[in-house]
C-alpha cells in the first residue's frame, strides 16, 4: 500500500512538473539595480561588487571574533500579496557558516528567517511567509521598510558570501497543512509529516508553492491559485469546505491525498 501511494504521489507531481502549472503567478525583485547601498554593521566590512561576475561580495572575517556579520538596505515594500521569498547566494567556505538570516524590517519590529547553507556553490534558500519568526512589534507585511542579511559563524574561519538576488513570489500552487482539521496531536503530527514530505517533492521538482494552514484558507488566500494540495486534512470545518467549494466553482483545482470528510468527497 505504501509503495502504491508513493508511486501515485510521484506520478501526480511529475504531471505538475511537466508543464501543467507555471512556476509562479507573480514574482518581483526586491533588490533592484542599487544593491551597493547596503550598510555594514560595526565591525562588518562593506559589501563590494563581484569583480568576477554578477552579485555582491559579502566578506565575513570571522577570525576577528565577530558574533555575526550583517548588512542593511533601506527599501519600502508592500508584501501583502506575496507568500514566499527566495534568497540566492553562493559561499566559499560553507563550513564556517552556522546560519544565514533574512530580516524584513516593519515598523518597530522584524520578520525573521534563519537557515543553514546547503553546501558550497550557488544555491537558493526558500522562506515561506507562514514560517517567519518575529522580533519586536512588526507593523505588517504591507509596511516593510528595510532588509537585513545576516551571517552567523560556525567556526572562527574567514569566508565570504556572494549575494545574487532576493525575490518575492506568489506561486500558483498552495500546500495546506492539516492543523484545525486534525482531531488530536497524533493526527496533527501525521499531517505535518505529510505536508513536509510533499513539500520536499515539490521543491525537488522545481515547483514553487505557498504553504498555509487549514485556518489560512480564505477566499482571498486562494484567489488566483491554479491548484490547492491537501496532503492530510481529515476533518475540514464547514467554513473551510465552503471556501473550497467557492474556489472550485471559480475554476480552481484540488489534489487531495487523504481526508475523512464525506462532504469533501462529494465535492471532489
Amino acid at each position: 500500500m505504501a509503495g502504491r501511494m508513493r508511486n501515485c504521489l510521484a506520478a501526480c507531481l511529475l504531471a505538475l512538473a511537466g508543464g501543467l502549472l507555471p512556476a509562479d503567478a507573480r514574482v518581483v525583485d526586491l533588490i533592484g539595480p542599487k544593491a551597493a547601498a547596503w550598510r555594514p554593521a560595526t565591525g562588518t566590512p562593506r559589501a563590494v561588487a563581484n569583480p568576477g561576475g554578477p552579485g555582491l561580495i559579502l566578506p565575513c572575517p570571522f577570525r576577528q571574533g565577530l558574533e555575526r556579520a550583517y548588512w542593511d538596505l533601506d527599501r519600502s515594500l508592500n508584501l501583502d500579496d506575496f507568500t514566499r521569498l527566495e534568497l540566492e547566494l553562493a559561499c566559499t567556505h560553507p563550513a564556517s557558516v552556522r546560519r544565514v538570516g533574512l530580516y524584513l524590517k516593519s515598523g518597530a519590529g522584524w520578520y525573521v528567517w534563519l537557515a543553514p547553507l546547503a553546501g558550497a556553490g550557488r544555491q537558493r534558500l526558500v522562506f515561506h511567509r507562514r514560517d517567519a519568526g518575529t522580533e519586536g512589534r512588526p507593523a505588517g507585511w504591507g509596511r516593510i521598510d528595510g532588509i537585513r542579511l545576516s551571517v552567523m559563524p560556525a567556526t572562527a574561519e574567514d569566508t565570504q558570501l556572494t549575494f545574487l538576488g532576493l525575490t518575492a513570489a506568489r506561486p500558483a500552487l498552495a500546500l495546506v497543512r492539516g492543523t484545525s482539521s486534525t482531531p488530536n496531536q497524533a493526527e496533527r503530527n501525521a499531517a505535518n509529516s505529510a505536508a513536509r514530505r510533499i513539500g520536499r517533492r515539490l521543491d525537488q521538482l522545481g515547483l514553487a508553492h505557498t504553504v498555509m494552514d487549514d485556518d489560512d484558507m480564505t477566499a482571498s488566500a486562494l484567489a488566483g491559485l491554479e491548484l490547492v494540495i491537501l496532503p492530510y486534512n481529515p476533518h475540514p470545518s464547514r467554513r473551510q469546505l465552503q471556501v473550497l467549494r467557492d474556489y472550485i466553482a471559480d475554476g480552481g483545482k484540488l489534489l487531495v491525498f487523504y481526508s475523512a470528510e464525506p462532504a469533501l468527497a462529494e465535492l471532489m
